[in-house]
């Protein structure tokens, strides 16, 4: 395992088979395994599963702007 610390948001703890980046600086957790979708961590702690690999507008959105409201995307692209 892994331990990726960033200044605002602590740590992540990453397992193996998975890498990490931030994009817009949102932590991004690639998953080879899983079936393919992508999970969407609120930064109140709820998520919600995106069936495929493409966010809607709104989400996108709050990425691209940086509103703080999206804690973490997990991206699981179903290859293990």
């Amino acid at each position: 395992m892994f331990d990726l610390t960033f200044l605002l948001s602590g740590t992540l703890n990453l397992e193996p088979g998975t890498a990490a980046f931030t994009y817009c600086q949102a932590p991004v957790v690639a998953h080879r395994g899983g079936p393919l979708h992508i999970r969407v961590t609120l930064a109140g702690g709820t998520s919600q599963i995106v069936d495929g690999l493409k966010l809607d507008a709104a989400t996108s959105a709050a990425v691209f702007d940086r509103l703080g409201t999206i804690q973490q995307l997990d991206v699981f692209y179903g290859l293990a």
